[in-house]
């Protein structure tokens, strides 16, 4: 799992524990970590990598609609929602491939 979603799924656990139920998730991570995850990866050199949310990620922050502020392709930051149109595009990773090949055998 990566990290992102491993972060989400604390918060929503740290929701769960409170009270508070599924459909008010997002507003109570929102309120309680902030409205915008920033997402940072850095190369083995120290210089940035891509740090633009895979798909199982994309869909997880977008379930809970919050912004994202992370370093692209293309040199430059994305900041916003993942479903605005010139949001970067995001692909699987290598283990989420060859589990989604191992399901269709």
């Amino acid at each position: 799992m990566c990290a992102e979603r491993r972060l989400l799924k604390i918060a929503q656990d740290d929701a769960r524990k409170h009270g508070i139920s599924s459909r008010d998730q997002g507003k109570w991570i929102k309120r309680k970590f902030g409205s915008t995850m920033s997402i940072v990866r850095h190369k083995a050199d120290g210089t940035l990598g891509c740090s633009v949310p895979c798909v199982f990620c994309r869909n997880a922050v977008m379930q809970l609609n919050i912004r994202v502020r992370c370093y692209t392709n293309d040199d430059t930051w994305f900041t916003g929602y993942l479903n605005e149109p010139d949001a970067p595009k995001s692909k699987l990773t290598t283990g989420q491939k060859s589990r989604i090949k191992s399901n269709k055998n």
